[in-house]
């Protein structure tokens, strides 16, 4: 970001500190930018930013995750105090003095994410041992790990691990719910794809998923944004009546959301799917289940060794914006923990070979 766009911002700044409206608005208008897009998206986003920067994220990570930041950009965010002024006391542009020191910060912004994902798991998921939930799966109660045993739960498994949230519900093989997915979505006369928040403009997930589907019956294949759920509504009964009712519908996070609370509006469904479902308030989920004759809801629940893959944010916001986690457990057809990271769900879809 360039330097003057960030000295009208702190001009701006100074006069909101001084009660005077006006001439901050002015000051921001001076600096160029173009409005924000995806007008319905900006309050979430500016209060899932907030949050992020109040738990330690560092500025230059959330930029990247938000494809906000270009590369070799990262010197000029950061604010310096020393940088050099011209005599009305405006920056003059970044300092090179301060180079090294900006990108130790990069460093150790990247570093406070990877801590919050971890963290915000081990919170998220109960887990009192702070410690790899990939070992938990040869737990047999003894505490003592031994080089043996260490070695014995790092090599493959015949049956699920052990799920760090709830010991009960055991983690399912990714592969057999791809599977179960796909003969869910078999034969249907109309599929409808749901993304979530920032698909259609950052991940793509669920678009991608639209565009790449094996569709080799001709199912009217659509995708619709998070926001879009009377449009959805409209739709699935729209094609309830072409197909006879054979409509699926499958979404994911905020996508996943819409869906389930669409259906639990009565549109009524052949198949329901539900990736990871995220929303501070839920949708009634016994009308979930009286209008979808198969619900498969699938919870992504990463153990340590998993989150440490994450590229991006995926978890914490997640996380943050309220996942729904076991809660579908006795509502869903079928109910499915899976180790997974928030934004790797697209290895559950079936696509084009």
């Amino acid at each position: 970001m360039p330097v003057e766009v960030l000295s009208k911002f702190h001009s701006a700044n100074r006069a909101l500190s001084r009660g005077e409206l006006a001439i901050a608005a002015i000051h921001i208008a001076h600096t160029g930018l173009q409005h924000l897009p995806h007008g319905e998206d900006v309050p979430r986003t500016l209060f899932m930013a907030e949050k992020l920067l109040a738990s330690g994220t560092g500025e230059n990570t959330l930029l990247k995750a938000l494809n906000l930041l270009p590369s070799g950009t990262a010197k000029e965010w950061h604010f310096n105090p020393d940088q050099p002024r011209d005599e009305h006391g405006r920056w003059t542009g970044p300092s090179d003095d301060n180079e090294s020191e900006d990108q130790a910060s990069d460093g150790d912004s990247d570093a406070t994410v990877s801590g919050d994902n971890a963290s915000g798991g081990d919170d998220d998921s109960g887990d009192s041992d702070g410690g790899d939930d990939s070992n938990d799966s040869g737990d047999d109660g003894h505490d003592t790990d031994t080089q043996d045993e260490n070695a014995e739960s790092q090599s493959p498994s015949p049956g699920p691990s052990s799920n760090p949230t709830d010991a009960a519900t055991p983690y399912t093989p990714t592969g057999d719910v791809a599977q179960q997915i796909a003969n869910a979505l078999e034969g249907k006369g109309a599929i409808a794809f749901v993304g979530g928040f920032g698909d259609e403009s950052i991940s793509q997930i669920m678009e991608n998923a639209a565009a790449n589907f094996p569709n080799t019956n001709g199912a009217q294949i659509a995708y619709f944004t998070w926001d879009q759920q009377s449009e959805l509504e409209d739709w699935i009964n729209q094609q309830n009546t072409l197909t006879g009712g054979n409509v699926a519908v499958i979404g994911h996070s905020y996508g996943a959301d819409t869906a389930a609370t669409a259906v639990a509006d009565g549109a009524q469904v052949s198949a329901l799917i539900t990736l990871d479902p995220v929303s501070q308030f839920p949708p009634s989920l016994s009308n979930v289940q009286n209008n979808a004759q198969t619900w498969i809801n699938v919870y992504t629940d990463p153990d340590a060794a998993m989150r440490s893959q994450e590229e991006g944010i995926g978890n914490l916001l997640a996380s943050m914006g309220g996942q729904w986690q076991n809660d579908p457990q006795g509502y869903a057809t079928d109910h499915y923990v899976v180790n997974l990271n928030h934004a790797d769900v697209s290895v559950l879809l079936p696509s084009k070979p």
